[in-house]
């Protein structure tokens, strides 16, 4: 088998689905597993959600645009057939409240069915966003760029200011107070447990108990002198290589392994 870096992992309609780097034009296989221990691969894909029966999933499609993924939205019933249904997708997609929602480019999306989307609102600046669902709302990381005056020519200068908006419906989304994150730095999907809000990227963890409040921000401790940012890159996976893309397509190709 081949390996890859794991990117993420994700739990769906009771399996566990594992998402491996995206680089340059290499798109391997997603894996999915009902117990944590035995996976299985299945299409090329950098995230997945599920609702009304459906899985609606992004697929890597292009990484030439501003170095970030761009995907595009397709959808399955039983994880081997899947049908294109729209492009120009960041790599990020959930479902909550009986909606699909999607980011593409600074816009949220939106779908009852998964297969037709609604544009909605402008909701962040980077297009890299990553959007979650818990408590009710919808979570998109992302930043907003200011250009305030500096003592020193050209006296303007760009300021990235991360932030936390939240949505019910992804037509209005209220922003949040900016996160202590530097701007080369990729915050994590938010997650909710214990009664506080969490986000980590590059080795820090920042963490608040109400989103009206500041956040508060840990540095973790590195393992083995290794750089932090390097550690979410060190968990393996093997698989076969991923399906052509094409309009229709299953998990299943000939196309062997480079």
């Amino acid at each position: 088998g081949v390996s890859y870096a794991l990117n993420g992992v994700k739990f769906v309609n009771q399996q566990f689905f594992a998402f491996p780097f995206v680089i340059g034009d290499d798109f391997p296989p997603a894996l999915v597993s009902s117990n944590g221990t035995n996976w299985t691969a299945i299409a090329s894909l950098v995230d997945i959600t599920y609702g009304k029966g459906t899985y609606v999933a992004v697929r890597p499609s292009d990484t030439s645009y501003e170095d970030h993924i761009r995907g595009t939205i397709c959808t399955s019933t039983d994880l081997v057939n899947w049908e294109d249904a729209f492009g120009e997708i960041n790599q990020s997609v959930e479902f909550g409240n009986n909606t699909f929602l999607a980011i593409a480019g600074e816009f949220s999306y939106t779908s009852e069915d998964g297969e037709s989307w609604t544009q909605g609102a402008l909701v962040s600046q980077y297009h890299n966003a990553r959007v979650s669902f818990a408590n009710g709302y919808f979570f998109v990381t992302g930043f907003q760029v200011f250009s305030l005056p500096v003592p020193d020519p050209p006296y303007v200068q760009d300021f990235h200011f991360w932030t936390l908006s939240s949505s019910i419906a992804g037509a209005e989304w209220e922003h949040s107070k900016n996160l202590q994150f530097s701007p080369g730095a990729t915050p994590s999907q938010l997650a909710i447990g214990g009664g506080y809000y969490l986000l980590g990227s590059d080795g820090f963890l920042s963490y608040t108990a109400d989103l009206t409040s500041d956040w508060t921000t840990a540095s973790l401790p590195s393992v083995a002198g290794e750089p932090s940012r390097m550690r979410r890159r060190s968990a393996l996976l093997s698989g076969p290589c991923a399906p052509p893309h094409r309009r229709r397509w299953s998990r299943t190709s000939s196309r062997s392994c480079r």
